[in-house]
This record gives structure tokens, sequence and C-alpha cells, in this order.
């Protein structure tokens, strides 16, 4: 539990940081008339969470064989339930 928080505690100030670097860049080319910054952010990376999440779930595969391991045996129980009552 505590190891999910700290990856959640990380992530979300990496991505804060990110966010804050693009929208001052962007803001320093076009100015605070309008807030393109927030706009920029939010349409480039409206999606980021699917990407991080697909890219963690990969690595807990590479680190954690075991987990993916028994997750992969729980599939193929199911399949193979599902086929033998077809």
């Amino acid at each position: 539990m505590l190891d999910q928080l700290i990856a959640i505690a990380v992530g979300g100030a990496v991505g804060a940081l990110l966010r804050f670097w693009l929208s001052t860049g962007v803001y320093a080319l076009l100015g605070r008339g309008f807030p393109y910054g927030t706009l920029s952010v939010n349409v480039l990376f409206f999606d980021e969470p699917a990407k991080v999440s697909a890219i963690l779930e990969h690595l807990a595969g590479i680190l954690a064989p075991d987990h993916i391991v028994s997750w992969q045996a729980r599939v193929n129980k199911e399949v193979q339930e599902r086929e033998t009552s077809a």
C-alpha cells in the first residue's frame, strides 16, 4: 500500500512539473492574454494517464514477474472455464 502511495506522489510531482514547464514556455511565446499554456497542456496530454498506466503495467511485468504470472494463470483459468461451459 505504501509503495502505491509513493508511486502516486512521485507521478503527481513529475506531472505537475512537466505541466508547469510546458505552460510557462507557451506563455513566454504567446503571452498571458489567453490561457494558451493551460489549453496546450490539456490538448497535448489529455490521454497521458492511459499511456503512463500502460507503461507502469509493462514495468510491473518486468520488475515483478510473479504478479504477472499469477495474473496470466487466472486469465487462463477463466478462459478454460468458459470453454468447458460453452
